[in-house]
């Protein structure tokens, strides 16, 4: 009995053996880092610049993209009798006293893209770029092109068409900044805003 303990201890401990040394293989190699940091993480930097952090901005995308997600079935039979609604992306409006409208841009993309990664909503969601850029795109790259006499637009119905819009603040206090931002889907036809989802970020300054 104690020899078939031992060969089984032995054999443990060499499984484990096995499993720590392939792990140590799969790890990245140790080196210089360059500065580079994970996305996530608040640098000193940023703690100090009075801007939104960039884990907030990452943190914020997701949210909004979830809500829109889990509000897809809803929306759809509300709003548009269960078709396919056609999004693009529409008007940032910037309001806060410092952050630059790219970092809303990132935070709007950054949204698109975790949406396109569910199937439930790319059935129920198609996503075109903007007439501007497609022209932009068509001029440097088609212009000229045989049979080719214009931008060919995609089919739309203004009541299954809407835009993404952003609307971005801050309130500034002494040492203290709430930012405020909201996503909103609104109908091409009427105006009506169809989703809204918002979050709020406060920092006090290093010291306050």
């Amino acid at each position: 009995m104690h020899i078939r303990a031992t060969r089984g201890a032995l054999a443990l401990a060499l499984i484990a053996t096995v499993v720590i040394a392939s792990q140590g293989c799969n790890m990245p190699p140790k080196g210089d880092s360059s500065g580079r940091v994970p996305a996530g993480t608040t640098t000193r930097g940023e703690a100090g610049s009075g801007l939104m952090r960039t884990d907030d901005l990452i943190s914020a995308s997701d949210r909004i993209a979830t809500a829109l997600a889990q509000d897809i079935d809803s929306m759809t039979a509300r709003d548009f009798a269960n078709r396919r609604v056609t999004v693009t992306f529409g008007d940032i409006v910037n309001k806060t006293s410092k952050m630059p409208t790219t970092d809303f841009e990132y935070l709007r993309d950054r949204i698109k893209s975790r949406l396109m990664e569910s199937q439930h909503v790319r059935n129920n969601v198609r996503f075109i770029e903007s007439r501007a850029r497609r022209d932009e795109l068509h001029q440097r790259e088609l212009e000229g092109e045989p049979g080719l006499t214009g931008t060919s637009q995609p089919s739309v119905d203004r009541d299954f068409f809407c835009f993404l819009n952003g609307n971005m603040y801050s309130v500034d206090r002494p040492e203290t900044r709430l930012y405020y931002l909201k996503f909103e889907l609104m109908r091409a036809s009427d105006g009506e805003t169809v989703f809204s989802k918002d979050y709020e970020v406060k920092y006090v300054a290093p010291g306050g």
